[in-house]
């Protein structure tokens, strides 16, 4: 069973685009994180956990229809092979009847690694690295999106994005994530 505990503030997220942080034990450290390496059962419970901890939440009782995976750089979707946050989108779309979209959001160039940053730095890393695609501006005004990611570093990425479907004219933006690396004060 999953612990949910929801992440206030932080990196520029507020009530309205706040994260589901869940804590999973799969029985070993090398699954939960790398999703991609686990895309049968392992996504499948990954999603299943991220349906349950959304249903859990103070939110509003209908989630978004549309569920987008937070887009990856070229470089890092060759490096990594594919998109672990596409894989838990569209298993968590399917579980609650919503729509996962890959294209709606674009990354326009790749961004450093941001464990790899000093902290100072993290925020400039992903400014202006998303946007809404262009032509589908008028699928993200009014709506309510849910932006999907496996592992949330600084919460800079999810800020950039959630500021970047707001400002678009999306409606609530919530942001689910299934690990968040420790920060330092968490010891």
């Amino acid at each position: 069973r999953p612990l949910r505990r929801l992440h206030r503030g932080g990196a520029g997220l507020r009530r309205g685009s706040r994260p589901v942080r869940l804590r999973i034990s799969l029985g070993s450290a090398d699954h939960g994180v790398q999703v991609s390496r686990c895309p049968g059962p392992g996504a499948g419970a990954l999603a299943e956990a991220i349906v349950e901890a959304r249903r859990e939440a103070t939110w509003p009782a209908q989630p978004p229809g549309r569920i987008v995976p937070v887009p990856l750089g070229e470089a890092r979707l060759r490096e990594r092979g594919d998109n672990p946050a596409w894989e838990l989108a569209r298993r968590v779309a399917r579980r609650i009847d919503g729509h996962a979209d890959a294209h709606l959001l674009l990354c326009l160039r790749d961004t450093p690694h941001q464990l790899a940053s000093p902290p100072e730095a993290r925020a400039g890393n992903v400014r202006g690295a998303f946007a809404v695609e262009p032509r589908r501006l008028a699928e993200v005004r009014g709506r309510s999106i849910a932006v999907i990611d496996d592992v949330m570093t600084t919460g800079h990425t999810a800020a950039e994005i959630a500021r970047v479907l707001k400002q678009a004219g999306a409606k609530r933006v919530e942001v689910w994530v299934v690990a968040r690396t420790p920060r330092p004060e968490d010891g």
